[in-house]
């Protein structure tokens, strides 16, 4: 039996591990605890060198892609993958190059390479799927929420979560059930229903506290402190942060590490609790610089600016929003890129450097009106009415209130149609999990009454075996007396066996037979005679009497013949059905 991949181990206290297994399974088990840890003991397995199998190898390049991927380390983390999908290729474990081929997608996913990222996630659910892999199944389809979720299709993120949700449940696998609800929740605070994502963070979290998975906890706790960060209740977004942030640091995971602290700053600033805002940003700087994410550190740069102007020190801000400007303009970011320059131009607003502020504004609102963001252009242009007043350019400060209480109104019916539009995907996604589970139990109902027929039928043959071999015992004691009875009593016997044989050969019970068989398989009798037209009527009845995988014996019963004569028939189908004489005609039956 080949060695499956686990990365799921008890843990053990002791790291002096002698055996190379016990060193590669601990690998594993820290690959995403503590990944430095974690790569450390993959080489002190490798200086084992030739004595490790092709099986331990791949095990070992699979954790060391797993905790390269905690660590931020993309490039090297696909090397160590390839390697150990090759590798679980050569051994012919297909769970392990299924799980391989997903972790390259998460990969991806993490480096935004959202097309790619799919690719390799289909392409590992089909391999799950061939092996009825469902826990893996299942890990994949929360994967592919994910990618329409970064897309914005969130239909389509609702629905494989929802998906995802019911089969979890119905295999038993709670795990992967709380991550299709935390990540729903995630759909729904994009959404701006925070009523639906505050009910299913709390639902996920519920359960993976249970499981005491710190990560997905960590997750539940951030969600419910950007929830709380929405209702402006700034003291309980920090306590859930906080909540979220030790345990990320538990399991050292450093992208969650970074946005919770981008939290805490954010909500801090809030709070004009100044020193503090400014050490968690500053924290979520420089893990966001290790992890070589430029999007994720220019965004807390900007918070740093903000704190910055706080402060009054306008210049350091101002350096900062042109390096936060010029870092969202290479990375094709226009929405952040705008947020940069309208805080540029608010800046020398203040520092009542007007031209400057105009330029800046100018170039702000012209990318705001291309992206069609209203609210930006309503921020704006509130600033612009400023910078006109300013002026005494009341007319074009007339003309900019004038379009914002147009952009108001707008951006008012559009909040209306999202909202109508929130509850429609909601309504879709309900009635289509509706629909799935009324199919589902309609299948399970038809299975159960499949079952039932089957019973029946099988105990009704049984019955008929019974039956039979009893008058047929009857007949057998009966008739020596025929030939030492009184002459006045053979006539009353001999109509007693005549009885007796008409009963066993009675159309009657098989007509009975028939009747039962074509419910429970429907058409059979018709199939196997279009297919099959020189099959004798006898020939015919035995064929339905092997689909319910009877005896030989029993079928001789059945029909009151001898299992001489039944051999003889199978042999004759066998022949005309053109198989081998070593097949097996109930199994071939059963598949017809």
């Amino acid at each position: 039996m080949k060695k499956k991949l686990s990365i799921e181990f008890k843990k053990t206290p002791d790291l002096a591990l002698v055996s190379l297994e016990g060193v590669i399974k601990q690998a594993a088990e820290y690959a995403t605890e503590n990944p430095k840890e974690s790569l450390r003991l993959c080489q002190k397995a490798l200086q084992h060198g030739r004595n490790i199998s092709a099986n331990d190898r791949a095990a070992l390049c699979f954790t060391q892609g797993n905790a390269l991927l905690a660590l931020g380390d993309y490039s090297r983390a696909i090397e160590c993958l390839r390697d150990a999908e090759r590798l679980f290729q050569t051994v012919g474990d297909a769970g392990s190059v299924a799980e391989a081929i997903r972790t390259m997608g998460m990969v991806h996913f993490r480096m935004t390479n959202y097309a790619l990222a799919q690719n390799l996630f289909s392409d590992a659910i089909e391999r799950y799927r061939r092996i009825a892999d469902r826990a893996g199944e299942l890990r994949v389809l929360n994967n592919l929420g994910a990618v329409a979720q970064r897309r914005a299709e969130y239909r389509s993120a609702l629905e494989l979560f929802a998906e995802s949700e019911r089969l979890a449940e119905k295999y038993n696998q709670p795990m992967a059930q709380a991550t299709a609800i935390l990540n729903s929740a995630v759909i729904y605070e994009a959404l701006g229903d925070n009523e639906a994502a505050l009910e299913a963070t709390l639902r996920g979290l519920g359960i993976v506290e249970q499981l005491g998975d710190k990560q997905k906890q960590a997750a539940a706790y951030l969600t419910l402190s950007r929830l709380s960060m929405r209702r402006k209740e700034f003291q309980r977004a920090i306590e859930f942060a906080e909540k979220g942030l030790a345990r990320f640091e538990d399991i050292a995971e450093m992208t969650g590490q970074a946005a919770a602290h981008s939290t805490l700053g954010e909500a801090y600033f809030f709070l004009k609790h100044i020193d503090k805002a400014f050490s968690h940003t500053m924290h979520s700087v420089e893990l966001y610089r290790q992890l070589g994410d430029r999007w994720g550190e220019a965004v807390q740069q900007m918070l740093i600016g903000d704190l910055e102007t706080e402060q009054q020190r306008f210049k350091s801000a101002l350096a900062l929003y042109k390096q936060c400007a010029a870092a969202f303009r290479d990375g094709g970011e226009k929405f952040r890129e705008a947020e940069a320059l309208y805080r540029m131009a608010k800046l020398e607003t203040r520092r009542r450097k007007f031209d400057a502020a105009f330029l800046l504004l100018q170039e702000a609102l012209s990318i705001a009106n291309d992206l069609g963001a209203k609210d930006l252009l309503i921020e704006f242009l509130s600033l612009a009415v400023t910078l006109y007043r300013e002026n005494a350019d009341f007319e074009n400060a007339f003309k900019a209130q004038t379009r914002i209480a147009e952009l108001e109104r707008l951006a008012a019916d559009e909040q209306k149609m999202k909202y109508t539009e929130t509850l429609r995907i909601r309504f879709d996604v309900a009635e289509l999990q509706a629909e799935r589970r009324r199919a589902e139990e309609r299948a399970t109902f038809l299975e159960q009454e499949m079952t039932r027929k089957q019973k029946n039928l099988l105990a009704l043959a049984t019955t008929l075996v019974q039956k039979n071999a009893f008058i047929a015992a009857i007949d057998d004691a009966l008739r020596p007396l025929q030939t030492t009875t009184p002459q006045t009593a053979k006539k009353k016997l001999k109509g007693v066996l005549t009885m007796l044989r008409a009963e066993i050969g009675s159309g009657d019970n098989w007509k009975r037979f028939e009747r039962e068989f074509a419910e429970l398989h429907p058409n059979f009798m018709e199939r196997l005679t279009a297919r099959y037209p020189e099959l004798s009527p006898a020939e015919q009845k035995i064929c339905a009497l092997l689909k319910l995988n009877l005896s030989t014996k029993d079928i001789a019963a059945l029909l009151y013949a001898s299992e001489r004569t039944v051999e003889n028939h199978r042999y004759r189908i066998r022949q005309k059905l053109g198989l081998e004489s070593d097949a097996n005609l109930s199994t071939f039956f059963a598949t017809m």
